[in-house]
């Protein structure tokens, strides 16, 4: 048999510079991390992450050794093909063509930032001579996998404990992915290349947790968007299918010029705005998040894209107050607004009145993570729709919502708030409000921030525009004073 240390004789004239040598063998190994498996168009995918202390041992170590991934696999109850208790130079006899598929070298360079790396088994790999061979429809496949460092010194392993075993087919299905939350507080900044002298965009932004913990699954990407002034989006003029992405990470260097999106980048004569979005792209597997807030930089990196006359004097002063989320910057303020984008406003407004910091509490919903949303709950200012367990986030704000959620946002800001509807009659369109809102909807009446359509009707569920809704907090803030207090 050929001995598995001749994986490093024979290939160390080909080992690129990034594969891992140490000076000497470490003591122990952490096995692989969060194993998982999808099915991709004829191939079984084995994804995993590099522990940390694996990753620091890599840089701390140098000469005389090489870093292996080892994997074993069975079929339903079948037994296990590489079950030595550790990693021996006869584990693996590498001048099989099926055993040399299951042992590799780990390179230095991994597949995003957060160490992931992946693998692909096809139906040869199993000793099979079609895909239809594999059938997961009745086959249950089980992976593991472990670290080995071999020692070029004393010719023998340290080997790490198998990883959990993980299994796809059969009475384990194939799980696939539904959805992706949004990237949030995407931030923007202007930076040259000395060896060109060309202006880059450097973005950062938050990862979701659950986007985080969608990436040890699947392979996540990073979609950049831009456009300049009031130009179309990337995203507008060009398909998926040839919009480039990178690999996931929490920052970017967005080159825009050697992209060919933009000739040049001046600030001083132009905005930009960007925004970004995720994307789970393998072939009839297509999940995008939705986008991200939009970051601006330039002439008018405070402003918005569009807006209507009447509303520019409110919009401008809601910049003031500092109440214009990130989100919101640079987009057109005529459209209508969601569920999500009002209550990210109206914590801000919060803040901004109380001087108090909103925080996150026990409320939960099955249909969104968004802290703001969780922080506005928080406080009170909204309690979800039907049962109060989902939220709808992307949900076109109704204006009697609207109502409803900006007296909400007063009561949270001024505890002891009369909701006083003295003498304001009915709307001719009342029986079309729901009963929690006409309270309310009387109540802004009565102070002059909205009176509907000027004709005695509400149009409780229309829906609300940006501008429109920003305006009405905007009025709600400058009438404060005439509000009725309790003790």
């Amino acid at each position: 048999m050929k001995k598995l240390v001749l994986l490093f004789l024979t290939i160390c004239l080909l080992i690129p510079a990034g594969i891992v040598a140490f000076a000497d063998a470490p003591a122990t190994l952490e096995a692989p991390q969060f194993p998982s498996l999808r099915w991709v168009s004829g191939a079984i995918m084995y994804r995993y992450t590099i522990p940390q202390s694996v990753v620091d041992a890599m840089e701390r170590y140098s000469g005389h050794g090489d870093l292996i991934v080892c994997v074993d696999y069975k079929v339903n109850d079948g037994p296990w093909h590489y079950d030595d208790p550790v990693v021996t130079e006869d584990t693996y006899d590498i001048g099989d063509g099926i055993d040399s598929q299951f042992v590799w070298l780990v390179g230095n360079t991994f597949m995003d930032d957060n160490n992931v790396q992946e693998e692909n088994f096809v139906c040869w790999d199993f000793g099979y001579s079609s895909e239809e061979e594999i059938n997961l429809s009745k086959n249950k496949y089980t992976f593991r996998a472990r670290f080995a460092f071999y020692d070029y010194d004393k010719g023998e392993y340290v080997t790490s404990p198998w990883s959990e075993e993980v299994s796809i087919g059969g009475s384990a299905g194939v799980q696939t992915l539904k959805s992706l939350e949004a990237p949030a507080d995407i931030k923007v900044e202007v930076k040259v290349r000395q060896e060109t002298g060309l202006p880059y965009f450097y973005l950062t932004w938050t990862n979701p947790k659950s986007v985080i913990e969608a990436n040890k699954k699947y392979p996540i990407k990073v979609k950049v968007d831009m456009k300049v002034g009031d130009g179309k989006w990337i995203s507008e003029t060009i398909s998926h299918d040839w919009w480039s992405s990178d690999p996931f990470t929490n920052q970017l260097e967005f080159d825009a010029i050697v992209k060919e999106y933009v000739d040049r980048i001046e600030v001083e004569k132009n905005t930009y705005y960007l925004r970004i979005m995720y994307a789970y792209e393998e072939y009839e597997n297509l999940v995008y998040s939705p986008f991200s807030n939009t970051a601006a930089i330039g002439v008018e990196e405070f402003f918005y894209s569009k807006a209507s006359p009447w509303a520019e004097t409110h919009l401008e002063k809601a910049w003031d107050l500092g109440i214009i989320t990130d989100r919101l910057t640079g987009e057109d303020m005529t459209l209508p607004i969601t569920r999500e984008e009002f209550a990210e406003i109206a914590v801000k407004f919060y803040e901004m009145l109380t001087g108090k910091k909103a925080t996150v509490g026990d409320k939960k919903f099955l249909d969104t993570n968004n802290p703001e949303i969780l922080k506005a709950a928080n406080v009170n200012i909204t309690a979800g729709v039907g049962d109060g367990t989902r939220f709808e986030p992307n949900g076109l704000l109704q204006r009697q919502q609207m109502a409803t959620m900006i007296v909400k946002t007063l009561q949270a800001c001024y505890p002891n708030i009369i909701i006083d509807i003295s003498g304001q009659p009915d709307f001719k369109d009342q029986a079309q409000f729901a009963d929690y809102a006409i309270e309310r909807a009387k109540f802004m009446a009565k102070y002059n921030i909205t009176a509907g359509d000027g004709k005695g009707n509400f149009l409780p569920t229309a829906t609300c525009t940006r501008q429109e809704a920003i305006t009405f907090l905007v009025k709600a803030y400058d009438v404060r004073n005439t509000y009725k207090f309790g003790d």
